[in-house]
């Protein structure tokens, strides 16, 4: 799987995720220019889907993940609209 660059998402202005590492909660912060349809989602180096939220149309989200369940070891957070997409690699230990 490749991880793609923040700049490839069109029209996202902030794109923070933390603690990291994290263990039984993480936060995101995510901004765009206009308001978009948002998923985010979180997934092991598998491609298996171990959290996931969506946001209607919204310019701002301020939330968390709740990951007290997921084993130690490297995720991805992703990012995806109608104008693509932004990955993160995070580490839950």
């Amino acid at each position: 799987m490749t991880v793609s660059g923040v700049n490839e998402l069109i029209g996202l202005k902030e794109f923070t995720v933390f603690p990291l590492p994290f263990q039984t909660r993480l936060n995101y912060k995510i901004a765009f220019e206009n308001p978009t349809e948002v998923r985010v989602f979180l997934m092991d180096q598998n491609g298996k889907i171990a959290a996931e939220k969506l946001f209607a149309s919204t310019a701002t989200i301020d939330d968390y993940l709740l990951t007290e369940d997921l084993p130690s070891g490297v995720y991805l957070f992703k990012i995806e609209t109608e104008k693509g997409m932004a990955v993160k690699k995070v580490i839950c230990f």
